[in-house]
């Protein structure tokens, strides 16, 4: 296995979130920018969970996803971040 591939297959190993939170304390910004469904017939159905994200504490910012403990079972989370 090449050293790209093993480094796929490590990466792999984290979820998501693990991941995006790790980029943003790099400070590495626009991980989820491009995010659109899978093909123009993907429907998500559910509660809307909504929130405002915006910067308070420029000293020690808090990363995109603290929320995300408080989203319930079956929620869609819908953000709005100014862009």
């Amino acid at each position: 296995m090449n050293a790209m591939a093993e480094d796929l297959a490590r990466w792999a190993s984290f979820s998501t979130p693990t991941l995006s939170d790790a980029l943003d304390r790099l400070g590495i910004a626009g991980q989820a920018l491009g995010i659109r469904p899978l093909s123009e017939s993907f429907r998500l159905v559910g509660r809307a969970f909504t929130l405002k994200y915006e910067p308070i504490d420029l000293i020690h910012p808090k990363t995109m996803g603290d929320f995300i403990d408080d989203v319930p079972p079956g929620a869609v989370i819908v953000i709005d971040n100014a862009g």
